[in-house]
């Protein structure tokens, strides 16, 4: 009896995944992250000599539209910088181009530039920067909207 109990969930998974599949089904829709959303930004630092985590944090602000691009206010004077300029969504993926970002050197405070991935279900609106790990530092934006 337990071999059969064991056994069964396994057998519906396979008959049931053999079953003709709903022709309506559409693809997922990518939700448009629209609106003003607060929250908090934090650049996570990983200290290459003692192996521990430096985490700075600041009140975060934006503003997104399909038709202007984003804004960011907030608490622009300490770790990151105002910023604007265009975005574009993929899923799982949002990618900002900003135009305040310097054309030379470093920029002291961070940018909303580059690609991000993403998670928006209408109203939580979470961002991370994968790509900045390689380098110890990590961006992630935890946001919702107003």
């Amino acid at each position: 009896m337990r071999k059969l109990l064991f056994v069964l969930p396994f057998a519906a998974m396979f008959f049931g995944s053999c079953l003709p599949s709903n022709s309506n089904d559409t693809p997922n829709q990518i939700t448009v992250p629209t609106g003003i959303f607060t929250g908090q930004f934090r650049k996570i630092h990983k200290n290459m000599t003692s192996g521990k985590m430096d985490t700075m944090k600041a009140n975060f602000r934006m503003t997104m539209s399909t038709d202007s691009g984003y804004k960011v206010t907030a608490d622009t004077t300490t770790i990151h910088a105002g910023s604007k300029g265009a975005f574009q969504v993929t899923t799982g993926f949002i990618y900002f181009v900003d135009s305040t970002y310097p054309k030379t050197g470093t920029p002291v405070k961070t940018h909303l530039a580059g690609t991000y991935a993403y998670v928006f279900d209408g109203s939580v609106f979470k961002m991370a920067n994968p790509t900045s790990s390689v380098d110890s530092i990590f961006y992630q934006y935890d946001l919702k909207k107003q």
